[in-house]
Order: C-alpha cells, then structure tokens, then sequence
C-alpha cells in the first residue's frame, strides 16, 4: 500500500497563494528545472522566484548528482519512511520511551533519521518493506499532521483513516535494520534558528506523553538538506483525548 502523501508534495508552492500547502490540492504546473515545486499557474510561479530560485538550483544540481532523480520524489520516499516506521509498533514504543527519557532532562526536540545520500535512504526502506506484516490497523492522524485528510458528509467533515501494514523485526533482520535504520536515529534538539518548521511541530506536541514528533531529513547538493516532519502516536492512531494541544468539542 502506497503511503499518503505529504500535504506539501503536490500542493502550491507560494506561499501567497490561497491552495498554498493546502491537503489533496494538487498544483498542475511543475519547476520545469528542478522537477519539485509546484504551482498553480504561471502567476504563482513568478511570484515565488525570488525566494525558489535558491532552492530550485541547488534541487536541480542534486538531482544531476544523484540519477536524475528529483527532490520531490525524495520527498515522497521520505513520508514513505515515516508511514513504515509506524507500522512498527514494538519499535515506536523503543523510540518514545526515547523521547520521553531526554524530556525527562528538559531537551525538547524529535526523533531523527539522519540520512547521508539518497541511497541510505533508499536501502533504510528495502529493509523495512522486506519486514514481515503480522496484520494490518487503520490509521487516523491528527489535525494538524501532514497526513491528515477528511471528507464531507451530511454531518460535517470526518477524518479519513487509512489501512496501515503492522510489521515485526526478527532476530535474523536485527543486523540488517540496526545498520540501515536504527544507526541513523537519533534525538535532535528543538533548533529555532535552522529549524523554524520544527518549533512549531514541538509546540503541537506539547507536554503529551503518548505521541512525539519525527523527522526524516536527507542532504542535498553543498551544505542544504530537505526535511519531512510527522508524528507517531502510542497508540498507532491520534486520539484527542491524549494530546493537550487539542480539546474535544463539547456535546450539545
């Protein structure tokens, strides 16, 4: 099952524009140069060059680097990471008990997966999809994750949950997973200087003991990197009840 794609992928670019970031928009026109951006006409193009035009270079030559393979197709790979990460529970429950021990010293920050090139990457999630799949859950993100989507009824809008495969590590995957996945995690503290997106992320998980925020970032060309944030639950899905940032809306 194709994991869902983060809301950022397909979505408008400028920032101006009203369908910017905006989940299941899918902008039609797309950097002719570095393959990633996307935009919902020229106007939206034009408007944000000044501030793409950085990055667009530096995705370009990254991609020439690395097999023409397009930054925004790294990006889907990198939700891809995240979406089979949480289809391990037994690990997920290792990572969070993590978080909450450098909590514990006052550290606030996430869960990373710090990948050198595009092929670790890539090799971090061979290794996982080979991984047994004992069952399967639906997943219900929460509001504000990248995955979140919903669709209307006569009721009002409902979040639409998502069949997510549940796998195991074996003792005979142990080598293969520590050194393509588990040597590459690590705690990251909350960095609001070179990590403005992570703040707000942090924020959102607040003081929750039963969730905590992951990022899988990849380096580029020179000295940049891409970065995909998301969250992972204790108990697979979000329930509101677990996360201070948002109340339940009283009955009437």
């Amino acid at each position: 099952m194709p994991p869902p794609r983060a809301k950022n992928i397909i979505s408008c670019y400028n920032p101006a524009c009203p369908l910017f970031n905006k989940p299941n928009e899918k902008a039609p026109l797309k950097c002719g140069r570095c393959k990633t951006a996307h935009y919902c006409d020229k106007i939206c193009q034009r408007a944000h060059w000044t501030v793409h035009k950085e990055f667009c270079e530096v995705w370009a030559e990254t991609a020439k680097n690395n097999g023409q393979v397009p930054v925004g197709t790294i990006k889907k790979k990198m939700t891809q990471l995240i979406w089979l990460i949480r289809g391990l529970p037994d690990y997920t429950k290792v990572l969070l008990g993590d978080y909450l021990a450098h909590r514990g010293e006052g550290r606030r920050g996430c869960i990373e997966f710090y990948f050198k090139s595009f092929e670790e990457l890539f090799e971090a999630i061979r290794v996982l999809e080979a991984l047994p799949v004992i069952g399967e859950e639906i997943f219900f993100p929460m509001p504000a994750a990248p995955t979140y989507t919903e669709r209307p009824t006569e009721e009002g809008a409902v979040p639409v949950g998502q069949k997510i495969p549940l796998r195991i590590i074996r003792p005979a995957d142990e080598a293969a997973f520590t050194a393509a996945v588990d040597e590459k995690m690590s705690f990251l503290e909350n960095d609001p200087q070179s990590r403005p997106n992570m703040v707000t992320c942090v924020d959102l998980v607040g003081d929750s003991k039963t969730m905590f925020l992951i990022c899988v970032t990849v380096t580029l060309q020179g000295t940049y990197a891409t970065h995909m944030y998301d969250f992972i639950y204790k108990r697979l899905s979000w329930y509101p009840e677990d996360t201070p940032t948002f109340k339940r809306k009283p009955k009437k």
